[in-house]
């Protein structure tokens, strides 16, 4: 047998037995995966979403009207035009929260943007696909 015809059945079965163990690593990962999205289940049902921040003295951040409202601003680009001050005393939604707690929820958002952005840059877009709620 010759050399090149040596190294190109040891190579095709190092590439069998490769492609063998990622079947096996796919066929146990799939039913662990299955399990921890029931568990997953369960732990949402028991534990549902706080109404309150963890202080108590304002309302929960995400899915507020406040959120809502704040990511509707910043896609227009009213936090480049305003002061963090300006921007919190614009909307009645925004009254519930600290203007500290709004101003750390902008520099939140600005770098989730930012994040995300590095994402599709890098060809990984299918995040908002998966994780629709960020």
């Amino acid at each position: 047998m010759s050399y090149s015809r040596h190294c190109t059945t040891a190579n095709s079965m190092l590439l069998k037995h490769r492609l063998n163990d990622i079947g096996d690593s796919i066929n146990t990962s799939v039913p662990r995966a299955e399990a921890d999205k029931e568990v997953f289940a369960i732990f949402i049902k028991n534990d549902p979403k706080h109404q309150e921040a963890v202080n108590g003295s304002y309302p929960e951040w995400e899915g507020s009207d406040a959120q809502k409202q704040l990511k509707k601003d910043m896609a227009v680009g009213k936090h480049k035009e305003m002061l963090p001050e300006q921007l919190h005393n614009s909307s009645r939604n925004y009254d519930l929260f600290p203007l500290k707690v709004f101003r750390d929820h902008i520099c939140q958002e600005t770098r989730t943007k930012k994040f995300l952005g590095q994402l599709k840059k890098r060809g990984k877009g299918g995040y908002m696909e998966r994780f629709p709620h960020v």
